[in-house]
């Protein structure tokens, strides 16, 4: 019994995405602040801390955005996270 090549195509079509998840070649999230990516390895830039927030590698500076859920973590760092104009920003203490 010979296929139709619309049956073929569509059997291709619905075989690629359980082919690329199997091979581990599919989309990956690589999206990393440079931030993270400077602390992980070990070398943030000048004016930068290095420190470890929620459990992420993290260069930390006055004024960049942070979470107040947080907070305890900053505060090892020598930062306080702070509201201002409506947004969370880190403060040296």
């Amino acid at each position: 019994m010979h296929q139709t090549p619309v049956l073929r195509l569509t059997a291709i079509v619905l075989l690629i995405p359980s082919v690329i998840a199997l091979a581990g070649c599919g989309p990956k999230s690589t999206a990393k602040s440079s931030s993270t990516s400077q602390a992980s390895s070990g070398s943030c830039s000048a004016g930068y801390v290095a420190g470890t927030i929620g459990g992420q590698p993290k260069c930390l500076q006055n004024g960049q955005q942070c979470q107040d859920g947080n907070a305890s973590d900053y505060k090892k760092y020598g930062f306080t996270c702070t509201k201002n104009n409506g947004r969370y920003e880190l403060k040296k203490s």
